[in-house]
């Protein structure tokens, strides 16, 4: 069943644990760039959506394609949560990977997503 209002009951959630990747780089002490790398994080995965839904708006269909897409995003922190509470010594290294890989995967799917649509947009491809 769909609401008209269910688009942004879908989205607004996710955009908000998207900025939650703020809070992990400020709770990992031990590297003094981390909150960095939360910012960094947080930021493209922000871009991430932004240019999926970029997408919609010129008349594509949405792309949640990867490296780094939502999905893969929220099971690397969940298994990297696991792995933290399992080994809590190793937990702010885990972080500052699962941090790191995210930063890298994301900007790697902006910058897919970004030339599917211009390849997209340039054939004619249909919605």
């Amino acid at each position: 069943m769909r609401s008209t209002a269910g688009a942004v009951y879908n989205e607004l959630p996710d955009r908000v644990s998207d900025t939650l990747l703020l809070g992990v780089g400020y709770g990992i002490l031990q590297h003094p760039y981390a909150p960095l790398l939360g910012w960094g994080a947080a930021l493209l995965t922000l871009a991430t959506a932004y240019i999926r839904l970029l997408g919609g708006t010129c008349g594509l269909a949405q792309r949640f394609s990867g490296p780094m897409a939502k999905q893969h995003r929220m099971a690397l922190l969940t298994v990297g949560a696991v792995v933290a509470a399992m080994v809590p010594q190793w937990g702010e290294s885990i972080f500052t990977l699962i941090l790191s890989a995210i930063l890298v995967g994301a900007g790697a799917t902006c910058i897919n997503r970004t030339r599917q649509i211009i390849r997209d947009l340039s054939s004619g491809e249909p919605s």
